[in-house]
């Protein structure tokens, strides 16, 4: 089932609310119309039960809003950034369209891997599931905020 978050303006909250308590991992698109971007979140799709193990929820973030058709072909939700803030302030708007990245952010929210580009063969989900395997609870000891 896909989910479509309407706003404006993209924050950083509505990614830990996406995440829930869990690891999450954002698929940084083009836009909505990049196939190679759709293929990447399917790719994570066909390995949903290995991310559920590692407690893991995908997202993808667009600087355009996505339609039904585009939603039904990426499996996970797409959050779009239509105002680009969430986008520029990452580094990841390059003016026309985001810079292709793969994002992993602890349950605390700290990002612990920042992938920018693809190019075919570079192994980005090998990488993308190291650091993943790598988070244990010891390491991702959220300080409690009074």
């Amino acid at each position: 089932m896909s989910l479509l978050l309407l706003m404006l303006s993209l924050q950083t909250s509505d990614l830990r609310a996406a995440a829930g308590p869990d690891r999450l991992v954002v698929v940084v698109m083009k836009g909505t119309w990049c196939s190679v971007c759709l293929q990447q979140l399917r790719s994570f799709y066909t390995q949903r039960d290995r991310l559920e193990r590692l407690d893991t929820r995908v997202v993808g973030v667009a600087g355009d809003l996505p339609d039904s058709v585009t939603l039904e072909a990426a499996y996970w939700p797409i959050l779009p950034d239509t105002d680009r803030s969430w986008l520029e302030a990452q580094g990841l708007w390059l003016g026309e369209q985001a810079m292709p990245s793969l994002l992993v952010y602890d349950k605390c929210g700290v990002q612990r891997l920042r992938i920018e580009g693809r190019s075919p063969g570079d192994q980005a989900e090998d990488r993308v599931f190291e650091v993943l395997e790598s988070l244990t609870p010891e390491i991702e000891d959220c300080p409690v905020l009074s």
